[in-house]
């Protein structure tokens, strides 16, 4: 444990290294010119480590973007089947809701010929009965009333 009261028995200065004295680097600019020169007029290999990121970069992007065009078309298709299916669901519904208020009329029809020949109608049963009717019916008849 430290302790600041006592003498430190540890030369940390002994375990240091010299480092070498630091070279001086030619221009990046001038340098990059040279390979590119040596390249073109000596037809030597131009390795430049940037360009070879560069590659490496532009590859792996051109790799992403083929995989996201595929997934796009593979959605696209999904979604194209999907459409289809719901399509066909809203024409089938629109058809049965076209229907809706024939079917209704003849039901009210036929409740109301129940009713007639029922002995035992009376004021309040035929209102309750038109409540009920009313209840269930009248925002369909009245939306077909409306078109």
């Amino acid at each position: 444990m430290w302790n600041p009261d006592l003498p430190q028995p540890i030369d940390f200065h002994d375990g240091w290294l010299k480092v070498p004295e630091q070279r001086d680097y030619d221009n990046a600019f001038k340098a990059e010119w040279e390979l590119f020169l040596r390249h073109v007029a000596l037809d030597e290999p131009f390795h430049d480590r940037v360009t070879q990121r560069e590659g490496s970069f532009e590859k792996t992007l051109a790799q992403v973007i083929r995989l996201r065009q595929r997934e796009g078309r593979e959605t696209a298709a999904r979604l194209r089947t999907h459409i289809r299916v719901i399509r066909g669901s809203a024409l089938r519904i629109e058809q049965r809701f076209r229907k809706q208020p024939a079917r209704i009329e003849n039901k009210l029809k036929q409740r109301i010929r129940d009713l007639n020949r029922s002995p035992f109608l009376t004021e309040e049963r035929l209102a309750e009965e038109a409540a009920f009717l009313t209840q269930r019916y009248g925002d369909v008849l009245i939306r077909a009333l409306i078109r």
